[in-house]
């Protein structure tokens, strides 16, 4: 019997969906797909149309495919087994869960529709062109892919004709991993002839294949890459280091954004640079920023351009990949071992809670599917770095007073080696009671605080962070200790004298705030440190009994002169 040129095209159209033709051998088994002896092209023939054909779909995932696969598939006229999927490229593999949805086309579909058909890519698009074009939409969908990949489609004779396999990446379960995908979706016109023309296949193996890859993951720094605690006073920029896996399909993303929320203690001042590597990025033409505001949430978001995408792919071809477990605290971003990295800057402002730690967290959203609709997915968000900051109480007392307090000293602050430290903008705003300081108020001004008839102190002081490396899981795990800082007095109590030397205190976690994590605003009742003035020693007024010593002595020094001088004038 004489095929038409009808069931011939159908052997091409097969040829571009399917893998490599390899001759059938016994029994191979690769990765799950087992080929056995009968599975061979005339086992498959038929002379006649046969009354059912076995469409057998085995679903591949690689890190990369060889170039004579991409973009359509590699020619395998008959359909039969692949014996050796390795041969496809790196790494591949059968990928399960994967659900395909067949779409029976109307006869009369015209050639220049289904090539616009083949330019669909998901369901929604396949289901909205057909209703386009007035078709009644008559699919199937078949079970999802077992380990070995494979999912099989039967058609019956009464129901041959022209069919479009698509994935259904909308499907529970299915794998985020997939991303590019090479003859899928693909156009099967059953029932099909073998590429000699010498009969009909009532089996034939179709090997749609995918790239996949890790999804990104995320992980966060402050202070340096690796560090997870710090402490700053109030004011002081400090950098976050937001940070980012680059999975090996990245060629294939349509979008992968980093989002940060600012916390409501942090003010937020710029982002200072994005790397991959140790190449830079370029603001606007490899990434943009959205910058975080009342508006958003405050909520800052750094977004890869189309062009920074393909950039970053195509760098550091032989890179090595920074594992999940890896990137919440790898410190160095080289082109051997390179990461996205984020660095910004903020300053802690004057609604923190002192000493208590001020967590930050971000996520990445992508999305790993060329199909030009972007759905992103969010990652688990990262690891909580933390950053904290002090102060600490006061308290001016007499030494004949027995621990009443003082009002009118001043005191100079100083860090540990004595140098002065000024009012920043925000460290004004987080000391707004004026009775605590003399002084000129203004940035860039020595900070002078002033004794009250009570307690008093300073907010925003910096302390140590002892184990900055140490994991950021959670605000538990934050290991502190003290700073040492000065006040040098420079205006005693009316009736005291100056102390000379500068009153060494410490700032430490604890130091302004007893239980600072179980609270959620100051609670000022840390033990102040007391400072102690000596009385000024008393002079007598003038004609007390004191000035009649000295003029009574002076009378005796006076006569006793006079004598000796009598006595002279004697002798003479």
């Amino acid at each position: 019997m004489k095929l038409s040129k009808k069931l011939l095209y159908s052997a091409v159209v097969l040829a571009t969906v399917a893998g490599p033709t390899v001759s059938p051998v016994a029994q191979f088994a690769t990765s799950g797909i087992v080929v056995r002896a009968e599975d061979t092209l005339q086992s498959r023939t038929s002379s006649v149309v046969p009354s059912k054909t076995d469409i057998i779909i085995t679903k591949l995932q690689a890190d990369d495919y060889n170039d004579e696969i991409k973009p359509d598939g590699k020619k395998n006229p008959d359909g039969l087994p692949i014996t050796d999927i390795q041969s496809l490229g790196t790494a591949v593999k059968p990928l399960a869960n994967v659900t395909f949805v067949a779409y029976k086309l109307p006869s009369s579909i015209s050639s220049a529709q289904i090539e616009t058909l083949k330019t669909k890519k998901t369901v929604a698009d396949v289901e909205a062109f057909l209703k386009t074009i007035q078709a009644d939409i008559k699919k199937t969908k078949l079970s999802k892919t077992q380990e070995n990949g494979e999912t099989t489609f039967s058609v019956n004779k009464e129901d041959n004709g022209k069919y479009f396999v698509v994935e259904d990446l909308t499907a529970e379960g299915t794998p985020t991993t997939i991303s590019s995908a090479y003859a899928v979706p693909f156009l099967l016109d059953v029932p099909m002839s073998t590429s000699d023309g010498s009969g009909y296949l009532t089996k034939v193996n179709i090997y749609p294949k995918n790239v996949t890859g890790e999804t990104p993951k995320t992980g966060k720094d402050v202070n340096k890459l690796g560090e997870n605690h710090a402490s700053y006073n109030i004011g002081d920029a400090i950098s976050w280091f937001i940070k980012g896996t680059v999975p090996k399909n990245i060629e294939s993303y349509e979008h992968y954004e980093f989002k940060d929320t600012i916390d409501d203690k942090l003010d937020f001042v710029q982002v200072k640079e994005v790397k991959y590597g140790d190449q830079t990025l370029v603001v606007n033409e490899d990434y943009k920023v959205t910058l975080p505001t009342a508006e958003n949430q405050k909520l800052l978001k750094v977004t890869l351009t189309d062009t920074g995408i393909k950039k970053i792919a195509k760098l550091y071809p032989s890179r090595t990949l920074v594992s999940d477990s890896e990137i919440a605290d790898i410190d160095k971003n080289t082109g051997e071992k390179p990461f996205l990295q984020v660095e910004f800057i903020t300053k802690i402002n004057k609604n923190a809670v002192l000493g208590k730690p001020i967590d930050n967290k971000a996520t990445i959203e992508f999305d790993n599917k060329p199909d030009n609709d972007k759905k992103p997915v969010p990652t688990p968000p990262s690891d909580e770095p933390d950053v904290q900051t002090g102060g600490k109480l006061f308290k001016k007392v007499g030494s004949d007073k027995a621990g009443e307090a003082l009002a009118g000293a001043e005191f100079e602050l100083q860090d540990e080696s004595g140098v002065v430290v000024n009012w920043t903008d925000e460290l004004l705003a987080a000391n707004t009671d004026a009775t605590m300081f003399a002084g000129k108020r203004e940035v860039g001004q020595p900070i002078v605080l002033k004794s009250t008839g009570q307690t008093f102190g300073i907010r925003g002081l910096a302390y140590v962070a002892t184990e900055p490396k140490a994991d950021a899981p959670g605000q538990e795990t934050v290991k502190t200790s003290s700073k040492t800082y000065k006040l040098k007095e420079i205006k005693a109590p009316a009736g005291y004298v100056i102390q000379e030397a500068p009153v060494v205190f410490e700032v430490n976690q604890t130091s302004y705030n007893k239980e600072p994590m179980t609270i959620q605003q100051d609670q000022s009742n840390a033990e102040p440190d007391v400072i102690t003035n000596n009385k000024r020693p008393s002079i007598p007024n003038t004609g007390g009994i004191g000035t009649a010593i000295f003029v009574a002595i002076g009378a005796a020094v006076m006569a006793f002169a006079a004598k000796g001088m009598k006595r002279r004038t004697e002798e003479n």
